[in-house]
């Protein structure tokens, strides 16, 4: 109902209200009524109006980004934005893949922060390739396993650029997620994101599985 009062409303301000109810319902106790403020929040980023739009991602990225929320309200927030980037594409996937690259690398839970490396390797095998977008998430990958904060970082970006170089096979995805398996098993960081790095392109020339 809330949804609907904003797409429908004449009056940006009561739009706005509409909005900021659906933001402290992403927090409620109830699993189903955060999953459903959510969902509507993700319908009003997609398919409002461009000031619609920009209010409702702007909920999400505070929700996804504001290290004082709970852990579970900022992976959620990220998942959304997912969402966003699928359905409305453009410039909101620009937004949304540079703010899950952000939680990738700043967020304080290790947690999140793996979400949201999960969440890009996701993206990068389901966005249009000739967008350019795609690719944008490899190298949001490459560069947390080259630069990550930590160590576990860096091997869990490696993991899934792996995952996206499988995926990929022969496509462009997947040959950009082989070469950034390379830039990261020749670069100066830790041995073991280096060589989990070697080992992962030995097995995609090889044809075997890394369990």
């Amino acid at each position: 109902s809330t949804v609907a009062a904003a797409l429908w409303s004449e009056t940006p301000k009561f739009a706005e209200k509409c909005l900021e109810v659906l933001q402290h319902l992403l927090d409620d106790r109830d699993s189903h009524v955060r999953s459903s403020a959510g969902l509507g929040l993700v319908g009003l980023v997609a398919s409002g109006t461009e000031a619609l739009h920009m209010l409702g991602f702007d909920i999400l990225r505070a929700a996804a980004t504001t290290a004082s929320s709970s852990p579970r309200y900022r992976r959620h927030a990220a998942s959304r934005l997912v969402e966003v980037a699928r359905a409305r594409g453009g410039q909101a996937a620009a937004r949304s893949i540079a703010t899950l690259w952000d939680i990738a690398r700043e967020d304080p839970d290790p947690d999140v922060r793996s979400h949201a490396v999960s969440l890009l390797e996701y993206l990068s095998c389901r966005l249009d390739v000739s967008s350019g977008f795609a690719l944008e998430c490899i190298l949001a990958l490459r560069d947390v396993a080259m630069s990550g904060p930590s160590v576990e970082d860096c091997i869990a970006a490696c993991v899934y650029l792996f995952d996206a170089a499988r995926k990929g096979g022969s496509t462009t995805v997947g040959l950009a997620s082989i070469e950034a398996l390379s830039s990261v098993s020749v670069a100066e960081v830790n041995i073991a994101v280096r060589s989990l790095a070697t080992l992962f392109l030995a097995d995609l020339g090889g044809g075997r599985t890394v369990a």
